[in-house]
């Protein structure tokens, strides 16, 4: 329950909680009524109809929100076609729900801008009352391996060995990673190990390019495996020294915190959420323009020191730890800074 996550600190507070136990009309009103007849001090949302609910029985409320951009954006992005009535409807109510809140927290500093800068905002950044992002956190239940039998894969130090994973999409910049490796290779005295975990529609284009770089350096060699459990994965982290995402689009990527935790280096696009995971000069951006000068910054400032940063950051700022920390301090201060 709540209180078991949240620790000592809430042990003495009384927790409420709203289950929706009916689909419909019915449902809804009872919902309606179950708020009438509660008084919390400050509720806690994590989606926009919630927060919407609230502000019409004029209820405080924080909003976390955990969408890629607006409402209407993320279903364009997914190929889904919105009609004018739609349109508007949904930008009614998400622009009620984010200038009614007491405070209204992204997942990242980028997540914000791409918000704010999206033509299909509900609401402008001065409209609404901003607070610290609410980073995300991953949880590792499970032992990790150093191997991943299905594959034959496992630590070999005689490799450099570099890491992606996610949809083969543009969105994400699997394409862009085999040009930095090219350049990597060009450089590099070691032998390159390039992991592609990943299935989309750009596989084929993806593991062609690959095939290409194979031949023409003799260092690179790489293994393509088209999907892995999430154990797996971590896995793969394990037994790697680098991860590389030069994504197009990124609100706050948790594969990057996978592989801060699994004691990855890490080089990373200059866009969005990937910035908010730079602490401590622990990222190597790639401004996907001079990708030659990005991988020379992973040797000269050293994958080793690259892996201990990341750890320690990891620690003091994603870690379960730091992330019972801000919902401590979001509680008690009511969202405010």
């Amino acid at each position: 329950m709540l209180q078991d996550a949240l620790g000592k600190q809430f042990e003495d507070v009384e927790f409420q909680y709203i289950f929706k136990e009916n689909e419909g009309k019915t449902a809804l009103a009872q919902y309606f009524r179950t708020l009438m007849d509660c008084n919390p001090d400050m509720y806690i949302c994590h989606d926009v109809v919630s927060a919407f609910l609230l502000s019409m029985v004029r209820k405080k409320y924080i909003l976390i929100y955990h969408q890629q951009g607006p409402l209407i954006q993320e279903r364009i992005n997914l190929g889904v076609k919105i009609g004018k009535t739609k349109q508007i409807k949904t930008n009614f109510y998400e622009g009620r729900a984010l200038k009614s809140a007491e405070s209204v927290h992204f997942p990242s500093n980028g997540a914000k801008k791409m918000y704010f800068n999206s033509e299909f905002r509900s609401a402008d950044e001065n409209q609404v009352r901003i607070g610290e992002p609410m980073y995300n956190t991953i949880y590792v239940d499970s032992d990790l391996n150093d191997s991943i039998d299905s594959y034959g894969l496992e630590r070999d130090n005689s490799y450099t060995t570099f890491y992606s994973v996610g949809t083969l999409t543009e969105a994400k910049g699997q394409d862009r990673a085999v040009i930095f490796l090219d350049k990597y290779c060009e450089n590099s005295s070691r032998k390159v190990r390039y992991i592609l975990i990943g299935q989309g529609v750009l596989k084929d284009a993806l593991l062609n390019e690959l095939e290409v770089l194979k031949k023409k350096h003799d260092n690179f060699s790489y293994v393509y495996v088209p999907r892995l459990e999430h154990k797996d994965i971590l896995s793969v982290g394990m037994i790697s020294d680098v991860y590389l995402m030069l994504h197009r689009i990124s609100i706050f990527d948790l594969s990057t915190l996978e592989a801060m935790y699994t004691n990855n280096a890490v080089v990373l696009s200059d866009i969005g959420g990937n910035l908010d995971f730079n602490k401590n000069e622990n990222i190597v951006f790639c401004n996907c323009t001079d990708y030659q000068s990005a991988a020379k910054n992973l040797d000269s400032i050293g994958i080793e020191n690259l892996k201990r940063k990341n750890k320690e950051c990891f620690e003091k700022y994603f870690s379960r730890a730091a992330f019972k920390e801000r919902y401590y301090e979001l509680a008690l201060n009511g969202g405010t800074k």
